[in-house]
């Protein structure tokens, strides 16, 4: 995953309170589905999470990265910058929101993107 030893990590399907106990839980993207994402972080006991994103990831395509790289060019940021804002949180759990309103199904996928072409209409 990205360079990282893959012993490291486990997929969130595979993840339980048993083996989430004790270990800071970081997550590589949203789930396209708030719904979704807050049932696993309430099996697992997840008050806070974090999230890790680029913007060139489907979900953030569909809603917006384009105008964010532009500010944060225009800015003089780099694109190693972190981001972190309520008003970022804010937009994701609307586009979320505005993708479950447009879900087809939920089909699992192994990527973002085969799963916004596979369950959300407006995804090809």
């Amino acid at each position: 995953m990205h360079g990282l030893p893959e012993d490291r990590f486990v997929l969130a399907e595979r993840l339980g309170a048993s083996n989430a106990t004790g270990h800071e839980i970081v997550f590589y993207g949203h789930y396209p589905l708030r719904n979704k994402e807050a049932e696993l972080c309430e099996r697992l006991g997840i008050i806070e999470m974090k999230v890790f994103m680029h913007l060139d990831m489907p979900l953030l395509g569909y809603f917006g990265s384009d105008r964010i790289k532009e500010i944060m060019q225009k800015m003089g940021m780099s694109e190693d910058e972190s981001l972190n804002h309520p008003m970022i949180t804010k937009a994701l759990s609307n586009a979320q929101d505005k993708i479950a309103e447009q879900c087809i199904t939920d089909m699992a996928s192994r990527s973002e993107g085969g799963w916004m072409k596979s369950n959300y209409a407006s995804g090809s």
